[in-house]
């Protein structure tokens, strides 16, 4: 009927112009763990009428489920590409140390490998490409560290440091989302990049509201970041 087609017209104008539509999201723990939620609810303040599902995975869970087209948009660490997923850089960062705050480096403007000479470090398991670049370079320095605890999850990370039990790396936006008040965040030098990327799925283009739902993230990340962690 001509309702039929005029309902079916105003709800395609509507979800064009992201006033209605529904949002499938999976993110690796740092981002889906507090910053996204924050980022969603920013989001809704100016869509109210938008539904969105925030599903919490590993970056190759992540990939896995934007592969297999069970979710619209996945927010990954570390650049990641797939034959059945395009992935484009959300955001490049530099990795801050953090030390508890009664340590005895707190105080110092920068950390540089040499000064964790000895140290407890809190690292991250051997199957992360992150724990690898880490060995590496402090290998390259010829500095030891003491690797008695490791966790997957950068949130528990800053737990371990905030318990004393080392110190450690960690990207920006876990440094950010850090509530307690027993860790200090300090640059690190040389760089450590940590890439944020987005992925979705290659068979289909990005929807208005996944796109739209990007930009947001990206420019609320940029907004609230130190601008001296981001690189350019």
């Amino acid at each position: 009927s001509l309702l039929g087609v005029e309902r079916i017209a105003r709800t395609a104008e509507e979800i064009r112009s992201l006033q209605r539509g529904t949002l499938q999201i999976a993110a690796a723990p740092v981002l889906a763990l507090s910053f996204l939620p924050r980022a969603i609810a920013e989001f809704l303040g100016d869509h109210t009428d938008i539904r969105i599902s925030l599903a919490n995975h590993s970056s190759r869970t992540v990939l896995d489920m934007v592969v297999g087209e069970r979710c619209d948009v996945g927010f990954v660490i570390l650049a990641m590409n797939h034959q059945s997923a395009y992935g484009e850089r959300l955001l490049s960062t530099k990795m801050v140390c953090a030390i508890p705050r009664d340590h005895r480096l707190a105080d110092r403007s920068v950390i540089v490998p040499t000064d964790l000479e000895g140290e407890h470090f809190v690292s991250y398991p051997r199957s992360l490409d992150s724990r690898l670049q880490m060995d590496a370079l402090f290998a390259s320095y010829g500095v030891d560290r003491k690797l008695q605890v490791e966790t997957q999850v950068s949130v528990g990370t800053c737990s371990m440091v905030a318990a004393g039990l080392g110190v450690s790396l960690v990207d920006p936006i876990t440094a950010l989302e850090y509530q307690g008040d027993k860790v200090r965040f300090l640059p690190f030098e040389p760089v450590m990049p940590t890439d944020f990327s987005v992925l979705t799925p290659a068979r289909r283009p990005p929807s208005t509201l996944v796109t739209a739902f990007t930009d947001h993230v990206r420019r609320m990340a940029l907004r609230e970041l130190d601008p001296s962690v981001v690189i350019a």
